[in-house]
């Protein structure tokens, strides 16, 4: 049995002849994965693919392909290259302190280096210093600053975490403000939705954004979580049944959604504040009933039926006018 096997493997042998040396040499199906074997031997295989080295000058052995695309240097070793680098030195400019430096090649080819006499001077280079964006807060950051083009418009960017994963934002913050956003926003919070406020104390953004958090947050340390009336302490997760956000001149006499218009009130103090501006509103209303500029819904549309009416006879008469024009002409 063992005898027939051998048979039939033999019969399965097929004859190539080595390129290299010509010789004739026998394969087994199996072995014939990747094509048709063109080497006997790995002695065979390697003749006329090597190289030599560009430190030591040793023989290397590199493939055909490597060697006929590309003029680049081979080297033997790790080692052997980097003794061959380190002999050669790069002579530069330091773009931060303007001394002129030396380095191996090596370390100038990593960290794109080339531009800086050492890591101090890469680290403090387009780096300055500015106040922190939180409303009213005086104190003076380092940051480094980058610029972004997003559809068309280019903004600068400012990174305090110095680190190679640090985070660019527009409007950076000091270490206190910073801890306040996190613990109130989240670490993913963003300020972009209330840039133009960061930006200008006075700008208006609208009765939409009374209640959000951002704004309440900025509302809420501006009075040092206390309510502005009764100076009690206020809990900033207590929501809206703790504290409220009030507009310290009311809309209605002319006052804007702008953070020096907005104070914080506990509930109590902001039921009774909003009851003597509502009986301010009805003698108001009283008042001017009695002029006669403030009129109810059907004298209203008895006004706007006299308008319309006035409207149409002018049109209708200036039509014949422009009728009669024509054809006196």
């Amino acid at each position: 049995m063992a005898e027939a096997m051998l048979r039939v493997m033999k019969s399965s042998l097929k004859a190539f002849h080595c390129e290299t040396c010509g010789t004739e040499f026998k394969r087994y199906p199996s072995q014939m994965k990747r094509g048709r074997p063109r080497f006997c031997s790995r002695k065979c295989r390697r003749t006329g693919n090597e190289c030599k080295c560009t430190g030591c000058g040793s023989l290397t052995y590199r493939k055909k392909s490597q060697i006929e695309s590309s003029n680049r240097k081979f080297f033997c070793s790790v080692g052997c290259q980097r003794d061959f680098l380190e002999t050669k030195r790069f002579v530069g400019i330091c773009k931060t302190c303007g001394v002129e430096f030396s380095k191996p090649v090596s370390t100038v080819s990593r960290l794109n280096q080339g531009q800086f006499c050492s890591r101090a001077c890469k680290d403090g280079h387009l780096r300055k210093t500015m106040q922190c964006s939180w409303p009213g807060c005086g104190n003076e950051i380092t940051v480094s600053s980058s610029t972004s083009t997003k559809r068309g418009v280019t903004r600068t960017l400012y990174k305090t975490d110095f680190t190679k994963y640090g985070r660019y934002v527009s409007n950076p913050l000091c270490n206190l403000h910073h801890e306040i956003c996190v613990k109130h926003l989240g670490h993913n919070h963003r300020l972009s939705s209330r840039v133009k406020w960061v930006e200008n104390q006075d700008y208006d953004l609208g009765s939409r954004s009374l209640n959000n958090k951002i704004t309440r947050m900025f509302v809420f340390y501006k009075t040092n979580g206390r309510c502005t009336e009764c100076e009690r302490e206020l809990l900033f997760d207590g929501g809206f049944h703790e504290w409220h956000v009030d507009h310290v001149l009311p809309v209605y006499r002319g006052g804007l959604t702008t953070l020096r218009n907005l104070q914080a009130l506990c509930v109590a103090c902001h039921s009774r504040k909003s009851a003597e501006e509502k009986s301010d509103v009805g003698r108001r209303r009283h008042a001017m009933t009695k002029l006669g500029r403030w009129k109810t819904h059907a004298e209203k549309d008895v006004l706007i039926r006299q308008l319309r009416e006035e409207i149409a006879s002018l049109r209708a008469s200036l039509s014949k006018y422009e009728v009669i024009q024509c054809h006196g002409k």
